[in-house]
């Protein structure tokens, strides 16, 4: 199903940013924190290429929301679900 891509690619960019962000504010923000978050993003290849999917036609969600079938709900919900798990393991450590 292509008809829900720039949103699972936004979502799963979202969810990939949002367990960096996690892990490393869990404490409380620093500054350091940013020049950290900055260089984890730019090494690390898979997760440079998630923001940018997700970056790259984020002007094609609403559209693609606007006819979401039942199917390509089930589509997200399974393709979001790696993600948050990771998202919940990154709260808890």
């Amino acid at each position: 199903m292509d008809g829900i891509k720039e949103t699972k690619e936004a979502m799963v960019g979202f969810l990939k940013l949002s367990v960096l962000l996690a892990a490393n504010f869990k404490d409380g923000f620093q500054a350091a924190d940013v020049s950290v978050i900055i260089a984890k993003i730019t090494g690390d290849e898979v997760l440079k290429a998630a923001l940018l999917d997700a970056y790259n036609g984020i002007d094609k969600i609403g559209p693609e929301m606007g006819h979401l079938t039942i199917a390509e709900g089930i589509e997200l919900a399974m393709t979001a679900m790696p993600e948050i798990v990771n998202l919940i393991g990154a709260l808890k450590k």
